[in-house]
């Protein structure tokens, strides 16, 4: 009996450990998108230009979706996972 307790405290021990990678991973990856997409973001500032009309390029390195909702309210999730609700 205590070896099958032991065996069921391992098998949740060894599952958590490997869900922890996971989201580690992910967590990096995201992070990773993040940086890069901050260094897109400030290196076209920095050249000092003003945006005049929409930039498709902008758009897609930055928006990940917006969501249109009934009554005309929308949600923009950025790929960094911030969102704006307009």
């Amino acid at each position: 009996m205590k070896n099958k307790r032991n065996g069921v405290y391992l098998t949740r021990h060894s599952d958590a450990v490997k869900r922890t990678a996971e989201l580690e991973a992910a967590k990096a990856e995201r992070l990773g998108k993040s940086k890069t997409l901050d260094l897109f973001i400030c290196d076209t500032l920095s050249k000092g230009e003003i945006l005049t009309e929409f930039d498709e390029d902008i758009w897609a390195a930055v928006i990940d979706c917006v969501t249109v909702y009934a009554d005309s309210s929308m949600v923009f999730k950025f790929k960094n996972g911030a969102e704006i609700k307009e």
